[in-house]
């Protein structure tokens, strides 16, 4: 981790790619790929290169400090009270590193992820890694999104999609190996894709702290934001406690927690 005042943040996409080149789910998707075109295979190890990098998370600390001060500036003006219990992020901060921890909201409005990483950035916990909807990975907004530990997902992966799946299964997988805190929205599509890496990773396990902010509008002067926290909720014990007769069934029970 390098550090910049009160802000922690992982490590960016040059170390990112370099880790991926030799992985062998990387070799096998671009084998893969190589049997559906007619390019070489360093044209296309270069096109997923390309593709991974422009979804993937790094980060600028200027633009982090920035950002977050200016989020902070604006709640300050347009609300009156910002309800939570900082001893969770405190929590969260001395939680045991080798948990796979991922903050989950329940609402998909960008401007509620953000509260949540502001306060994450506010308390100097390290800053999560960020999925956002793919709908926010254009120019020019891609490269400040970018440059603030976000990453893009879409909305919607078709099962026929095999190279998306397979790059962003893979990049999921190193987030997690390095153990960085997630913050996502509670969408079926990123749900799934950490159940798959659950699945394929035998004895791991993944834990989710369900957040809901709650907009409280009284009148134009009167604005109020609450956050609530539930228990958090390991993958393997709910794994564990419930039978169901698909997968899917088991996915869709499970998004149930943050509903």
């Amino acid at each position: 981790m390098r550090s910049y005042g009160a802000v922690y943040i992982h490590r960016g996409k040059k170390l990112l790619l370099e880790a991926l080149i030799n992985d062998e789910q990387f070799q096998r998707i671009i084998t893969q790929e190589k049997r559906l075109s007619n390019n070489s295979l360093d044209t296309i190890a270069k096109q997923l290169i390309r593709t991974i990098h422009g979804l993937a998370a790094d980060y600028n600390a200027w633009i982090i400090k920035m950002y977050y001060s200016s989020i902070g500036f604006i709640l300050k003006r347009r609300y009156q009270e910002i309800s939570y219990d900082p001893s969770v992020f405190e929590r969260i901060k001395q939680r045991n590193h080798s948990q796979i921890l991922i903050l989950t909201v329940k609402d998909k409005k960008f401007s509620d992820i953000s509260i949540i990483a502001y306060l994450c950035y506010k308390h100097e916990l390290t800053l999560p890694m960020i999925a956002v909807k793919n709908m926010w990975n254009v120019f020019p907004l891609r490269p400040l999104l970018n440059k603030l530990s976000m990453y893009f997902v879409k909305e919607k992966i078709s099962p026929k999609d095999y190279t998306y799946q397979g790059l962003i299964q893979l990049y999921l997988s190193y987030i997690i190996s390095e153990k960085y805190v997630q913050l996502i929205s509670a969408r079926k599509s990123l749900i799934t894709l950490l159940y798959h890496y659950y699945e394929i990773h035998p004895g791991s396990d993944l834990v989710f702290l369900p957040l809901e902010i709650e907009h409280e509008v009284r009148n134009e002067k009167e604005k109020r934001i609450k956050i609530s926290y539930n228990k958090p909720i390991s993958l393997s014990e709910f794994d564990r406690n419930n039978t169901f007769s698909s997968r899917e069934e088991k996915i869709d029970n499970f998004l149930l927690f943050f509903s």
